[in-house]
């Protein structure tokens, strides 16, 4: 033992020096992780505050609308689109054109259909088609649901395509006087017409062909449609801007309307020549 004493002295240093390191060692690690921990904190600390200083919502609470102004028209308080909308629908000292409302009764043909679109093409941009069909129109029985639809759709012509067994190709025309039926007139189809050639939002000239005056129901349907092909009132015409002629043409019982196209060439004299070409089907 007195030989190995030495030794075991050395070794016993070594293993203390390698505690000594490790501890070391152990302790310069710990000391790093807390500066670290320590910058970090530091760098988040501005956002943790900035967060602590906004409001909290309320999950309950939402944000409520903006109450529109109010104004009044007719004594009663509106908004300002109302107010708008009521002044468009307000009686005016010059009217709105006329406008056509084309409805589909429950059974349909092609057509009755045909027709109908072709209608609407004619009269363009006085037009409004609504394609769902309905089971309620039946303006000689009941014309309470066609007079609300046009009231709702600011029309006073109407016109309502449908079919049956005992009266196939059908179509009714009718018009409105102050929200009210005036006139209703049933045809059926020979010729469902088509799209035609003409300036949009043009002022179409009619010519009637036929003795119309002879019988007091034509003089009538004669009447109603210089209503419904008359398009809007101007005080002047351009005659530049006479680009559609529509013929309306009375043989035996039958009514077919022939959309035109007008063209002016250059004649003799001061005035131009005028021409007319066919631009569409024929509707009858």
């Amino acid at each position: 033992l007195a030989k190995q004493a030495p030794s075991l002295h050395f070794c016993l240093a070594i293993a203390i020096a390698r505690g000594e390191y490790c501890k070391a060692r152990s302790r310069r690690r710990s000391a790093d992780s807390l500066v670290c921990t320590q910058t970090r904190r530091t760098e988040f600390t501005p956002r943790l505050q900035q967060a602590a200083h906004k409001p909290q919502r309320s999950p309950n609470k939402t944000k409520m609308p903006k109450k529109a102004k109010s104004t009044s028209f007719g004594g009663q308080k509106v908004t300002p689109a109302g107010k708008r909308h009521l002044e468009s629908r307000a009686p005016k000292l010059r009217e709105n054109p006329k406008t056509l409302l084309c409805l589909r009764g429950s059974k349909t043909s092609t057509s009755s259909t045909a027709a109908l679109k072709s209608l609407a093409l004619l009269l363009k941009p006085h037009s409004k088609v609504l394609d769902r069909k309905r089971e309620d129109l039946k303006p000689f029985d009941d014309c309470s649901s066609v007079e609300k639809l046009c009231a709702s759709h600011d029309a006073s012509l109407f016109a309502i395509a449908s079919s049956s067994k005992k009266r196939p190709d059908n179509l009714v025309l009718g018009r409105l006087h102050d929200g009210h039926l005036l006139d209703a007139f049933e045809f059926g189809v020979v010729e469902a017409g088509g799209p035609c050639e003409k300036l949009l939002g043009s002022k179409p000239c009619t010519v009637f062909v036929g003795d119309f005056d002879a019988d007091p129901i034509m003089k009538r349907v004669k009447n109603f449609l210089q209503d419904l092909l008359r398009g809007p009132d101007v005080d002047r015409i351009n005659l530049a801007g006479i680009d559609t002629v529509v013929v309306v043409g009375l043989r035996e019982d039958t009514i077919s309307l022939q959309p035109h196209r007008l063209r002016l060439k250059k004649g003799s004299g001061s005035l131009p020549d005028t021409r007319l070409e066919v631009s569409g089907a024929p509707l009858s």
